[in-house]
């Protein structure tokens, strides 16, 4: 996949200081983001290994998660993603069950694919 965003690209990007991405990047970068959310899935679907129970729960993962939503939904509304938004998402993610949290990250992803989400952030999560 990083054929298709370009290894040099992708370093660049990361290891240069912020700066606001221009539309082409921000389309490769999401396009980037939900193929790798896509090939996990695939992976963990393709193992021959049964796959884990789902852990039960909290009541703080469960509130997490609805916040989350929120926040994604709210991004949707407004049709735009900032660095703040990011950086409460990473926040929420870390009470969330990490099943919860690559299901956000996932929708996420589909909405910028969709161009229902423009990206001003420097980073996504």
């Amino acid at each position: 996949m990083e054929r298709a965003f370009g290894q040099r690209s992708a370093s660049r990007l990361l290891n240069s200081p912020p700066r606001v991405l221009s539309s082409d990047e921000l389309e490769r970068l999401s396009s980037l983001i939900a193929a790798r959310i896509g090939e996990r899935h695939e992976t963990a679907a393709a193992s021959e290994d049964p796959a884990p129970a789902s852990p039960v729960r909290t009541p703080e993962n469960v509130e997490a998660l609805e916040v989350g939503g929120r926040l994604i939904d709210a991004a949707v509304s407004s049709k735009t993603w900032t660095d703040r938004e990011a950086m409460e998402l990473r926040r929420i993610m870390e009470r969330m069950t990490a099943e919860d949290s690559l299901a956000l990250q996932k929708r996420l992803a589909v909405a910028v694919n969709n161009k229902e989400v423009r990206l001003n952030a420097h980073m996504v999560f």
